[in-house]
């Protein structure tokens, strides 16, 4: 989080440990033709396989204590972890519901 708002900073990986997009600072590097990037509006990024249309990574600034946060998140040798609307799943574990009923939404990072 800085002064003006949030900076994001990561790398996309496919399932063989292959970068496809780097973002630094909000700015996105493509690195594969199967990534799309959007940005509706300057508090959303979204980086979606061009193919399957599925969110490797959605990143939407909603307030100074709130960001909503989903994807596909692939770490050599580790099972994925995505992060949708309704669920979290690592591997074949799925985490439904959020910790904090009716405070957290399921795939919100919460700043404080």
């Amino acid at each position: 989080m800085t002064i003006k708002g949030l900076a994001v900073s990561t790398k996309v990986y496919d399932e063989q440990g292959t970068v496809q997009a780097t973002v630094d600072d909000s700015e996105v590097n493509v690195l594969s033709p199967d990534i799309c990037v959007k940005r509706p509006d300057l508090s959303t990024l979204i980086v979606r396989d061009r193919e399957t249309k599925k969110e490797r990574l959605y990143v939407h600034y909603l307030n100074p204590q709130a960001v909503e946060f989903r994807g596909l998140l692939h770490y050599l040798s580790l099972s994925p972890v995505e992060i949708t609307k309704e669920k979290t799943r690592i591997g074949s574990f799925k985490l439904i519901g959020s910790c904090l009923p009716g405070v957290v939404q399921q795939g919100m990072i919460v700043v404080e």
